[in-house]
């Protein structure tokens, strides 16, 4: 994978994507969002911590998703390079004849 200007491997910006993505569907409508809060901080913590805790788990899952896609890449190219090999013809002549045991 190339490196951006920084020298951070690519799934750096990848992250930043999906975390700004994820985080886009917690808000207080989003009833799973609500439901995971109130969990938190019913085990003592703080409205903040809570959401530093909900701030990790979707930190955790970007860069999980983050490398997922950088390794999806090469991943594909591998299929396809066996594809390709497994569907191409072996030349004709090598190791058309029968040897018969003979050195």
């Amino acid at each position: 994978m190339v490196a951006d200007r920084c020298g951070h491997p690519g799934w750096e910006s990848r992250a930043a994507l999906h975390h700004s993505q994820l985080s886009e569907a917690i808000n207080d409508g989003s009833a799973t969002a609500v439901a995971t809060l109130a969990q938190l901080m019913a085990s003592d913590m703080a409205r903040e911590q809570a959401q530093s805790r909900v701030d990790r788990m979707i930190n955790q899952q970007a860069y999980t998703m983050a490398v997922t896609d950088v390794f999806s890449l090469p991943a594909v190219l591998f299929f396809a390079l066996v594809a390709m090999d497994w569907l191409s013809k072996p030349t004709l002549g090598a190791g058309a004849g029968d040897a018969g045991g003979a050195h």
